[in-house]
């Protein structure tokens, strides 16, 4: 993995005009519906951070999110195209951590830090199982 996955692999996911806004159930007033929510742009660093590192591990891992921390700076329209732009900063062992900085049409959005760690699927999917069935 650490010969695929090191320092400096970048992607740009962008997504253009027609994404489905994620809204949650944040209570955000009727008047907020035409921006993008947070959880709208989190949603596309997921998204970007498994087309940028997954395909580079055995079918048995996966990478799954520890630790996000992401400054939503400036509001953007629904149905303005959005890029993220995610780079691998830092590769310790099993844990890696990207630079996200997020922007539409206009300027940057957002940006922010995100903590990976590659994990055994199965193991993963037993843990979960284990923790419920105790």
């Amino acid at each position: 993995m650490e010969k695929e996955i090191k320092v400096g692999l970048t992607i740009t996911h962008r997504k253009e005009r027609g994404y489905v806004n994620v809204h949650g159930d944040s209570g955000a007033s009727y008047l907020l519906e035409d921006l993008v929510t947070t959880p709208t742009i989190m949603n596309m660093i997921v998204e970007a951070s498994v087309r940028l590192l997954d395909h580079h591990l055995p079918s048995e891992y996966v990478t799954v999110g520890r630790r996000i921390e992401l400054f939503h700076d400036k509001p953007t329209v629904v149905g303005e195209a959005i890029s993220i732009n995610l780079t691998v900063t830092k590769v310790d062992g099993n844990y890696i951590t990207l630079d996200i900085i997020g922007s539409d049409d206009t300027s940057q959005i957002c940006r922010g830090t995100y903590e990976k760690v590659v994990v055994n699927k199965q193991e993963l999917i037993d843990s979960a199982y284990k923790r419920v069935h105790l």
